[in-house]
């Protein structure tokens, strides 16, 4: 399956889609041809869990930041 992955993801970018479409296709594919182990409400509430306090916070931080480097004058 890994192979398959592999190969539809290569030929994808091969045939000149943008980056997120072939880790799309690759994810949506694994997903619904190789559900052995868990199903997508599952992933959905790994996702959501995963995003911890650091990440919420680091979020507007990166935003303050840009914003303080794009009104500096050299």
């Amino acid at each position: 399956m890994l192979i398959l992955l592999c190969v539809i993801m290569v030929v994808l970018l091969l045939l000149g889609f943008p980056m997120m479409v072939p880790l799309a296709v690759g994810t949506l594919f694994m997903m619904f041809t190789d559900m052995t182990f868990f199903g997508p409400d599952q992933a959905v509430s790994w996702m959501v869990n995963g995003v911890g306090s650091w990440v919420l916070a680091a979020v507007p931080m990166f935003i303050f930041a840009a914003d303080i480097l794009t009104k500096g004058h050299t």
